[in-house]
């Protein structure tokens, strides 16, 4: 399987999962969230490259799309309860996450970004993000089922849209 489409089969369980964080956190989401697209103004009123932040455009995307399926609450404890029954794989993945980012960094500053400890670092951080798609892609194949073909089909639209929107900000990067 290519690895574009282990990332668009992980988009479900971003959403979920990220909503779910978001609920949980009071707003304060982590990777999942406005807070994941870091610091620095992009646009104005915006913070980070997905425009994340209070009333960002990505995180008004996914409450959008949280409202529009319109999940019954029989699906919604269904969906909570396969999130759950990850929970130790995400813990893991995210730990591996984290240290990989943040051995990249320290590579960098003691190395310099040409060194081959730097290069070493970048694959420990391309494998830690390839095994948080393919875990996103169990779960949104777990998650799949619960949805009617209504909600599948409404889903696929706005996976669609915030595919385009993403494209769009990187193609304004140049």
């Amino acid at each position: 399987m290519k690895k574009s489409h282990i990332a668009l089969l992980a988009i479900p369980a971003v959403l979920v999962a990220g909503l779910i964080a978001h609920k949980k956190f009071g707003g304060r989401c982590g990777s999942f969230g406005p807070s994941s697209c870091g610091g620095g103004s992009f646009e104005h009123g915006s913070h980070g490259p997905c425009g994340g932040g209070p009333g960002g455009v990505a995180f008004e995307k996914f409450k959008a799309l949280r409202r529009d399926l319109d999940l019954s609450l029989i699906q919604k404890f269904k969906i909570i309860g396969t999130v759950k029954g990850f929970k130790e794989s995400l813990k893991a993945q995210f730990a591996a996450g984290k240290s990989a980012r943040e051995g990249m960094r320290s590579a960098v500053q003691q190395h310099g970004a040409d060194s081959p400890e730097v290069q070493a670092a970048a694959a420990v951080l391309a494998g830690a993000s390839q095994n948080r798609a393919l875990l996103f892609a169990k779960i949104a194949e777990a998650i799949r089922p619960i949805l009617s073909d209504e909600q599948a089909a409404k889903f696929e639209v706005a996976r669609a849209e915030f595919e385009a929107m993403i494209q769009s900000k990187l193609d304004q990067l140049g």
